[in-house]
């Protein structure tokens, strides 16, 4: 019974530990306070294109689509042009803020620590979100 509280603090230490903070502000994303990526988003539409810091390597396109349903809907275009990955998924999308694609892409590996993209982890995103 003395093991418990033991395991429940290190439990939720470990999940404290491995929280990672995204924000998406003065047109860069920051991953614990410091800078990854830079984006662009087109005025009007769900459309951001993510660079590296320097701003010359196009490193991922998101776009969301809406389908013409009249119960709303659609699905996110996902484009990594130095890896020549392109799918389309309805699994993950996004309306307005593109913050939570880039918080999954961050936690399954894709999007590094650095703000480079790991080819393996986005084939994987690939194959488990793709529409099929």
């Amino acid at each position: 019974m003395k093991r418990l509280p033991i395991l429940v603090l290190m439990i939720a230490f470990s999940a404290f530990a491995h929280g990672q903070k995204v924000q998406m502000k003065d047109d860069k994303v920051f991953l614990n306070d410091v800078a990854i990526l830079s984006y662009n988003k087109e005025a009007m539409k769900s459309i951001y294109d993510f660079y590296s810091l320097n701003g010359s390597d196009k490193v991922l396109h998101l776009e969301y689509v809406r389908d013409n349903s009249p119960y709303g809907g659609g699905h996110t275009n996902f484009f990594f042009p130095k890896r020549y990955i392109k799918f389309d998924s309805n699994t993950v999308w996004f309306g307005v803020d593109a913050k939570p694609v880039i918080k999954r892409l961050i936690k399954e590996g894709v999007i590094m620590k650095d703000g480079t993209i790991d080819a393996d982890k986005a084939q994987e995103f690939e194959d488990k979100n793709e529409i099929k």
